[in-house]
């Protein structure tokens, strides 16, 4: 027989259940490789804390009135795709606007979330649109980013929210230099990236508009 599972019953989390059903994905490949998964431990995805199962606190409620979002999403590769698709679970509304010039490729399908086969050769902003809709409002723009950037040049206002999921480190930094009310780096390639900033100072890295380093 399976041992019980500990659990307190609290409001519903869909970031919690997400956080738990990777989880459980992991532990089925583990399995299937013949490596079974002993340890037996909670993971706070508020806080980060690990601790023996049934002794963390089940944190802050998620806000159950609805969030609105006006801003940029650079970038629409997989780990975007896994926000999207956390996001669209949440009470969030809002505008975006979506830049990266990639279609999706069939190799993409395997390492993205919430896509099939219907979404190959489909421009990755239309397919972010198409996750979000209705409630977050996209306007696609399938260009580069430095290309698109240029707009900011002739009228375009930076937005008070930078959502960046890319893997390059200068595209980042270029990101980054815009110093939005907030950035929030998804970025998965190599090198040092901030997790959140609020325009003063990253957890990690960040550049200055000069240029210059501030690691942290």
């Amino acid at each position: 027989m399976a041992p019980k599972l500990d659990w307190i019953r609290e409001t519903p989390n869909a970031l919690g259940a997400l956080c738990a059903s990777c989880f459980g994905v992991g532990a089925a490949f583990f399995a299937i490789l013949g490596k079974p998964l002993t340890l037996s431990m909670e993971t706070s995805v508020f806080n980060h804390k690990v601790a023996p199962p049934g002794t963390l606190e089940p944190g802050p409620p998620l806000p159950a009135s609805p969030l609105w979002l006006d801003g940029f999403l650079v970038g629409c590769g997989a780990v975007t795709n896994g926000w999207a698709y956390a996001v669209k679970r949440l009470p969030i509304a809002g505008r975006l606007q979506a830049i990266d010039r990639q279609a999706l490729r069939l190799e993409n399908i395997w390492s993205y979330v919430a896509v099939g086969l219907e979404f190959v050769s489909k421009p990755k902003t239309v397919v972010i649109k198409e996750l979000l809709s209705p409630a977050i409002s996209v306007t696609e723009r399938p260009d580069q980013w430095e290309f698109f950037k240029i707009w900011l040049d002739h009228g375009l206002e930076v937005p008070p929210l930078i959502i960046a999921g890319l893997d390059n480190v200068t595209t980042r930094h270029s990101v980054q230099r815009l110093w939005p009310e907030t950035l929030i780096d998804m970025g998965a390639g190599l090198g040092r990236r901030p997790r959140r900033s609020n325009g003063i100072r990253s957890r990690n890295h960040l550049q200055r508009p000069d240029g210059s380093d501030n690691s942290g």
